[in-house]
């Protein structure tokens, strides 16, 4: 499940190379990492208060942990061969709302282009208990302002009390990565290599995970005229005529006079 795993067995939060430290319990944590170039990588986090001391759902956002992102050590020796470097950050982060019972809050880690594997752990400051995550095939696409490409795509949610400014943006996140079907998600994404003048047809899909369907269960297509090489786009999506359960969003956008096309996808679940 999207929301919330029930992780029974021991969770690794590894601390640095070679060092790791053992939690017995889990903190139940929701760990998302969006693809972004420049700004860095944001780390969104969302930790159930149920999870925490009694003592310490009282104070809420002034609870502490420690976080940790770091690319692990085999994709790390790939990538130095191809002369790229790595990077991993460690922090205590303070949570910033809470909301819906749950912690939330995102730390920002500089990263280089390419698709990466992240390794990315959040423990207790006070108590033992972890979560840990490897988070596969994370992109970070090279924006050189010639070929038509696409940022992660960001689903937020309003009210979710969580934002993060980028690019003179306000991006709204929604650390549980879940909507009630009464909902807007507000997608966000950013386009690089756009040709001042032309138009680009944008269509946004969602597809059930379960099964095998045969068309998406959502799709909204629209198009506008570039005015400038890299745009950010903001749109919401409606979610009402959805059953509840797990989705795949796929964005393309296409620019018919080259043939060009981008295209990202991305999870999220629906509630009732």
């Amino acid at each position: 499940m999207i929301i919330e795993e029930a992780r029974r067995e021991r969770e690794i939060a590894e601390h640095s190379d070679g060092n790791a430290t053992t939690y017995h319990d889990s903190l139940g944590a929701i760990l998302q990492v969006h693809g972004v170039p420049g700004g860095g990588t944001p780390v969104v986090i969302a930790v159930p208060v149920a999870r925490l001391a009694t003592k310490d759902r009282a104070r809420n956002a002034g609870h502490r942990f420690a976080t940790l992102l770091q690319w692990p050590s085999a994709i790390r020796r790939a990538a130095r061969s191809q002369g790229n470097s790595i990077h991993s950050a460690r922090g205590r982060c303070r949570m910033m709302s809470a909301k819906d019972a749950w912690l939330s809050a995102y730390v920002v880690v500089q990263s280089r282009p390419g698709t990466w594997d992240a390794m990315v752990s959040i423990a207790d400051s006070t108590y033992p208990r972890a979560t840990g995550e490897l988070l596969r095939g994370v992109p970070i696409p090279a924006f050189d302002g010639g070929t038509l490409a696409l940022s992660d795509p960001i689903l937020g949610r309003a009210g979710a009390g969580l934002v993060w400014h980028w690019d003179g943006n306000a991006i709204p996140l929604n650390p549980t990565n879940a909507w009630h079907r009464s909902e807007s998600a507000i997608l966000s994404y950013a386009i690089d290599g756009l040709i001042p003048g032309h138009t680009y047809a944008t269509t946004v899909e969602l597809w059930r995970t379960k099964g095998t369907p045969k068309a998406p269960s959502l799709r909204i297509g629209f198009t506008a005229t570039a005015q400038q090489a890299r745009e950010t786009i903001q749109r919401e999506l409606a979610l009402h005529e959805l059953d509840p359960g797990e989705y795949r969003l796929v964005l393309r956008v296409d620019d018919s006079a080259t043939g060009s096309r981008g295209e990202r996808t991305r999870f999220l679940a629906v509630l009732r």
